[in-house]
């Protein structure tokens, strides 16, 4: 009757931890479009030239550390109730926090040379204090997620992604108005991004104080910095590149596009403002990926490990399955959105302004990015 109830907690708070993430994506989507009425290509361009970091930071706090805490405590069942444990584990999440804070900080002079726009110096060296917020975050979740209470952070992810979208339409607005530069739209990322991670510790740690009280303070056994650093930061960044197929392609774009503009012999604002266009296709691109890879794994039961050892065929035959429907859904969207882009563009970004042909090669890739995502996420818990 207990392991009843217990694994109907948990699979309610997977469910709630998926609603929240699809609920989030499609915000992340849907504000890119007033963000590009208000701020022009170029401001689009801004924005989306610094968002892979900061993506990138969000997909360590959201998903890839705290699995790999909750993982870990599992794994070491006499940590599961001691709040001692978490004090080491906090001090590796910062250690490499900070090592990435050092590197974005220091080297923004070259990775803004690398994507071709020494204007984004600043911008990019601003991004590093997000990672600097991320052990805080990442530790709740992690701690919520190893007594199987997936709520808490299904909660926080949506307000951070509220708090997130409302402060960058604000600096938007103020953009628009002529308040502030339009580069500035870059820090008004890093204050959402940092205003957004801060709510949803805050939110965490008040949810936390109640659900932690009767936890121990208990010593130690002798815990090396080794293993931590393989279990927690190793393990969490391999989980986290599963949902960072949209966020590295955007980044692979933020180094090649501009630059290879630049070469053909565009000036920097030209190079600045196609880059602007063709990121139309990218709010596009992940609305499409999301909704077709999450139809698809709905229509299909969950796959396990469990269920790989029990039945090989059958799982085979539910991979298969989820497949084929998420390619009819995205080979579908992809016909659609080929065909009425130049109308999309005019309904969403109020002109028609060249690149059509450029988004509708994009939209391939829909195909693809689909077909990956929900490959993934099929096939991570069955065979790995």
């Amino acid at each position: 009757m207990e392991d009843s109830r217990q694994t109907g907690k948990l699979y309610k708070g997977a469910f709630a931890l998926m609603l929240a993430g699809l609920f989030s994506k499609v915000i992340s989507a849907f504000y890119r479009v007033p963000l590009q009425n208000l701020t022009g290509d170029i401001g689009f361009y801004i924005y989306q030239q610094v968002y892979p970091i900061l993506g990138i930071a969000f997909m360590l706090a959201l998903y890839g550390f705290p699995a790999a805490i909750s993982k870990y405590i599992a794994e070491h069942k006499l940590h599961r109730y001691n709040k001692a444990i978490y004090n080491p584990i906090f001090f590796t999440l910062m250690s490499f926090s900070l090592l990435l804070f050092l590197v974005v900080f220091l080297f923004s002079p070259s990775i803004a040379k690398m994507m071709g726009d020494t204007y984004l110096i600043s911008p990019i060296r601003h991004t590093a204090w997000v990672f600097l917020f991320v052990p805080f975050v990442a530790l709740l979740r992690g701690g919520f997620q190893s007594q199987q209470s997936m709520q808490p952070s299904a909660y926080s992810q949506i307000i951070e992604q509220i708090v997130r979208a409302a402060i960058i339409i604000l600096i938007a607005i103020l953009i628009y108005k002529g308040k502030i530069s339009v580069y500035q739209i870059a820090d008004g990322a890093v204050i959402s991004s940092v205003l957004a991670l801060s709510a949803s510790f805050v939110f965490l740690y008040v949810f936390g104080k109640r659900h932690f009280k009767s936890f121990s303070v208990k010593p130690l056994e002798e815990i090396r910095i080794s293993d931590l650093f393989y279990s927690i930061i190793i393990t969490g960044v391999v989980i986290s590149l599963n949902h960072m197929l949209l966020l590295l392609m955007q980044l692979a774009d933020a180094f090649t596009v501009v630059p290879g503009l630049l070469t053909y012999g565009n000036s920097l604002t030209e190079a600045a403002v196609w880059k602007g266009i063709f990121d139309r296709g990218q709010p596009l691109l992940q609305l499409v990926t999301i909704v077709g890879s999450s139809i698809a794994l709905a229509l299909v039961p969950q796959v396990t490990k469990m269920n790989w050892q029990m039945n090989e065929e059958e799982t085979l035959e539910k991979i298969r399955l989820s497949t084929k429907y998420c390619l009819i859904i995205s080979l579908g969207a992809t016909i659609g959105l080929i065909v009425l882009l130049p109308e999309i563009n005019q309904l969403f970004f109020e002109n028609q302004q060249g690149g059509t042909m450029s988004l509708r090669i994009l939209a391939i890739s829909l195909l693809f990015t689909s077909l990956s995502v929900t490959m993934a996420s099929t096939c991570k818990d069955s065979v790995i």
